[in-house]
């Protein structure tokens, strides 16, 4: 039944579309931003292909839906005016819709990923048991979102080009601690065992899925049904495990 709603989705005629659902609707090209710096998600391999766990989902809902992708890799701070502005037409990078602001102008697909927020720190450092207690913190952090968060702690912000780099200047100590993902944090704590450990964890799940600008009701519920058919079929369990080592999906 999914699969004939995805037809029907491709197929239909008679609905209103926007420029990404006619896109979708011919079996086009569709414009995907990712940040190509930040594995698990999205980065460039030993060979050089850009692949992740975002990635690899884009690739998998653009086969389901019939039509090609391309992807451009910039900077995570500059995706929503990309979008906005339509040089992109979908967000695959782990980005949240974090604010009522946000909302007015962007939409959410289904999730793909769930997760907890988590800092990172030196392991020698001290357990962090309230947030209040990063006031005056330095917070390494690439990605406006989670540097929003220290802020409103008002910790003090440490600008690094990803996860990795933030991750160093603590090693260093010439930051303190990081904002990060459950799934990313595992990540790097495998990479450098030892050095760095959980200091905090959100009791509260998140999730994450494509981003695209609002009013594009057909072209999601298209991108929804893809992925809810790749779900079905196992196969985004089968991407959280190759790249996480455990099931990002409920």
């Amino acid at each position: 039944m999914l699969k004939i709603l995805l037809n029907l989705c491709i197929t239909l005629n008679f609905l209103p579309a926007s420029n990404l659902y006619e896109r979708i609707r011919n079996k086009d090209t569709i414009i995907v931003a990712t940040e190509g710096t930040y594995p698990p998600f999205s980065y460039r391999n030993e060979q050089g292909q850009l692949t992740g766990y975002d990635v690899e989902v884009a690739r998998a809902v653009a086969k389901e839906m019939g039509v090609k992708i391309v992807f451009y890799e910039m900077s995570s701070n500059v995706m929503l005016k990309k979008l906005h502005s339509g040089h992109v037409d979908l967000i695959a990078n782990q980005l949240e819709i974090t604010s009522n602001n946000r909302y007015t102008y962007f939409d959410e697909s289904t999730p793909y990923t769930y997760f907890h927020t988590v800092i990172v720190g030196r392991r020698d450092q001290d357990t962090i048991h309230n947030l209040d207690k990063i006031q005056g913190l330095r917070a390494a952090q690439s990605r406006i979102d989670y540097a929003g968060l220290a802020l409103t702690h008002y910790a003090h912000i440490i600008p690094a080009e990803n996860t990795e780099k933030a991750l160093l200047l603590i090693r260093d100590r010439r930051a303190d601690i990081t904002f990060s993902t459950s799934l990313s944090a595992s990540e790097y704590m495998s990479k450098y065992s030892g050095v760095f450990r959980i200091l905090w964890e959100s009791e509260d799940e998140r999730h994450t899925g494509f981003v695209l600008n609002k009013f594009n009701d057909v072209a999601l519920s298209c991108i929804n049904r893809a992925l809810e058919n790749l779900r079905l079929e196992g196969m985004l369990r089968k991407l959280s495990l190759r790249f996480f080592g455990e099931n990002a999906m409920h």
